[in-house]
């Protein structure tokens, strides 16, 4: 058998509101030349039967089910190490895939001989809307040649991505050479996994182009009950950070590294449960005691002052500081709104200004139309006449006479 293109690995669990479109959409993929991992992690709730319909004749799919719950980050590993693809690609069990995702990703990967190609993604919602993702691919952080490698970013080299796996296509013989595998915790599994791949990539190219629609309004997925296991975030920075000093990235990236953490732990408290913001807290402000922060400055003020009301603020002034800064963020908002709508209120009113004119010339042209018609209606009439035709002699001497006297 030919080596597969490219290797699919969709873990599952629970989904079978979603499974059916999203292996419907990736067996309908036009990259032929592929095979598809599917990592079943124990579901309970009828996912295993609509899977077991689904692959039915095609040799293309390995269908592996878990004999417990291990949860994403194992289950990926166990499809990293049965994939034999020239690229491997991990995505979920929820997301809708463009039907030329795989072709399109492989062809530019194979064509700039890419350790990672990321494509862009749509936000995707319960009512079938779409929203770009346009923070997926940072366009300023993107240096100004086709191909590149993390030196080569603009500013921060951690705002080029998002750290999830699922938009980007990896050559599976690199994964394999440096000894990568996801990180084993609950939530924020790929974070380690995508950074150390892209600190050791050579070679990393992008598309514009939407390939993925990718479901973030899913209940009970990962994302939405990260309470259950707030601890990941900080496990999944502390490996990062230990990844990067132990290869060599870290004196380079150091200052990257804790305003991109800052960001990141940030919306970790704004968005988890509230019984969790303080044991989380607790959690950040030991790493950043272990990581020998103090004196450190950050790029932005607005960072600083984050920094330091987890490291000395009590919860209270951290939330206050938090929703004055959405209330800050929302009034700007609203502003920017009002001048759009201003400027499509103007647009509104020169477009109807333009349709008047075009209204008018219209009419006149119709006017135009109907006096040329009938002003060939009346030669045609006079043509047709007695009087012209008894008159034609006349006007032929009249014609002759003119040509002599010009002679």
């Amino acid at each position: 058998m030919n080596t597969p293109y490219v290797s699919a690995v969709m873990t599952a669990f629970n989904a079978h509101s979603f499974i059916k479109n999203s292996l419907d959409s990736l067996k309908k993929q036009t990259l032929k030349n592929i095979e598809i991992i599917i990592i079943d992690d124990c579901s309970t709730d009828g996912t295993s039967k609509i899977i077991s319909d689904l692959i039915r004749d095609d040799r293309r799919i390995k269908y592996i089910r878990n004999d417990r719950n291990y949860g994403a980050a194992y289950s990926r590993n166990i499809g990293l190490k049965q994939a034999c693809g020239e690229y491997i690609i991990f995505l979920d069990d929820d997301d809708i895939f463009d039907i030329h995702m795989l072709e399109k990703s492989y062809a530019e990967a194979k064509c700039n001989d890419s350790d990672i190609h990321v494509f862009r993604s749509f936000e995707i919602f319960e009512d079938g809307s779409t929203y770009p993702m346009e923070w997926s691919i940072t366009a300023s952080s993107l240096p100004q040649k086709k191909i590149f490698s993390c030196h080569d970013v603009q500013g921060n080299v951690f705002d080029i991505f998002v750290w999830w796996c699922w938009d980007k296509l990896f050559k599976r013989n690199k994964i394999i050479e440096n000894g990568l595998l996801f990180q084993e915790t609950r939530t924020t599994n790929d974070l380690f996994f995508c950074c150390a791949n892209y600190f050791l990539a050579n070679k990393i190219s992008t598309t514009d182009e939407v390939l993925i629609y990718h479901n973030m309004t899913r209940e009970g997925s990962l994302s939405n009950t990260r309470h259950l296991s707030y601890t990941s975030c900080v496990e999944a920075a502390r490996k990062l950070r230990d990844f990067m000093i132990e290869n060599g990235f870290y004196s380079q990236f150091r200052s990257d590294f804790f305003n991109y953490i800052i960001v990141f732990f940030d919306w970790q408290l704004q968005s988890i449960d509230a019984d969790f913001f303080a044991p989380l807290k607790d959690e950040i402000r030991t790493f950043f005691y272990e990581s020998d922060v103090e004196g450190f400055e950050f790029d932005t003020e607005d960072k600083t002052l984050k920094y330091q009301l987890i490291m000395i603020g009590d919860d209270e002034e951290y939330k206050n500081f938090n929703l004055q800064e959405k209330n800050m963020l929302l009034s700007d908002l609203k502003k920017k709104l009002g001048q759009k709508e201003k400027k499509i209120s103007q647009l509104y009113g020169q477009i109807e200004n333009l349709n008047k004119k075009i209204e008018s010339i219209a009419q006149m042209n119709t006017s135009l139309i109907e006096e040329n018609n009938k002003l060939i209606q009346h030669l045609n009439n006079i043509s047709g006449s007695r009087t012209w035709r008894m008159t034609y002699p006349v006007r032929y001497v009249g014609h002759k006479i003119k040509r002599i006297v010009k002679e």
